[in-house]
Order: structure tokens, then sequence, then C-alpha cells
């Protein structure tokens, strides 16, 4: 009953949230222009990266720098599995 009453007030609040953002006024086209060219230099810095960076070969990277960086806790995930399975005797 509490949490049924928790979650009807909850989603109160989200819709009336929700409703006052439709209620908003349109912002200022100075922000707007503003915005915009903040994200117009970051995509062409990014364009210009990719000059000198090739972006497959760092979408490939990255993961790989991930498990290097965790790989302690890699090797720990899988001895703690291996130590489960009784047949291979790992102590």
């Amino acid at each position: 009953m509490l949490i049924e009453w928790m979650m009807n007030l909850g989603e109160t609040i989200f819709d009336a949230l929700f409703a006052l953002v439709g209620a908003l006024p349109a912002l200022p086209s100075e922000i707007r222009t503003s915005v915009d060219t903040i994200f117009n230099l970051m995509f062409s810095g990014v364009s210009l990266a990719s000059i000198f960076i090739d972006l497959h070969m760092v979408k490939i990277l990255i993961p790989i720098e991930i498990a290097v960086l965790n790989f302690d806790h890699i090797i720990k995930l899988v001895m703690f599995i291996l130590k489960k399975i009784p047949l291979i005797d790992i102590h």
C-alpha cells in the first residue's frame, strides 16, 4: 500500500514537471546561436583530429584499453568461475 502510494506520488511529480517543460518559453536566438556555435566547433575539432587519427582504429583500441586497465578484475572473475568447477580442481 505504501509502495503504491509512493509510486503514484512519483508519477504525479513527473507529470507536473513534464507539464512545466511544455510551458517554458523558447530560448532567445542569441543563446541558440551560441550553443550551435559551440557544437559546430566541437564537431569541426573532431573532424580536424580525424586527419591525424584514424577514428576506426580508435573504436577498436578503446575496448582493448578498457580490458587492459581492468585486467586484474577480469582475472579475478575468471578464477572465481574456474574455482566453482569441481572437475578441474583449482584451489
